[in-house]
């Protein structure tokens, strides 16, 4: 099991409990996480629901050594979009579309496909040394400078807790 369910106090937490891959997802993570999501929206003693990880990382995001993965050569487009439109948008609807409220309580990284399980919380509340990242800093974009940019975004964001100290 990769997740965590508990109720007290009329709080619903569910914990992504895989520590030793730094909460990376798989399938059966997000299925069992959709699970967790679907009986705290159905539970009438649940009132506030909060999410929450085991570890030093929320989420590293997708699970790049998942055996249940087809070789990469028999990938079709089509079997990417079914799952991802599936595990990732579907989920993140069902979850944000939840009439309770919500809470993603973040620490350490929270990477890629790791955003989308925070995002449809009403509230994220971010450890002090939180991180997140949309991509990785692979590939022609990470060699890019802010000053190179278009429009240079500032960092930290305005909105971020780094930014008021």
């Amino acid at each position: 099991m990769y997740i965590r369910y508990q109720v007290a106090d009329r709080i619903a937490t569910i914990t992504l409990d895989r520590p030793e891959a730094a909460n990376a997802q798989n399938g059966e993570l997000l299925d069992q996480l959709d699970a967790a999501w679907v009986r705290a929206a159905q539970d009438e003693d649940v009132a506030v629901i909060v999410l929450r990880a085991e570890g030093k990382h929320f989420s590293s995001g997708h699970d790049l050594k998942d055996k249940s993965w087809p070789d990469p050569s028999k990938i079709t487009l089509d079997r990417i979009y079914g799952l991802e439109s599936r595990r990732y948008l579907e989920y993140s609807l069902r979850w944000h579309n939840v009439p309770k409220p919500s809470i993603a309580a973040v620490q350490g990284r929270c990477i890629a496909g790791g955003l989308l399980l925070c995002w449809p919380c009403d509230l994220i509340v971010a450890a002090a040394a939180q991180r997140y990242r949309a991509t990785p800093r692979a590939g022609p974009a990470s060699r890019v400078r802010p000053e190179q940019r278009r429009d240079p975004a500032p960092w930290p964001p305005p909105w971020s807790c780094a930014a008021s100290r």
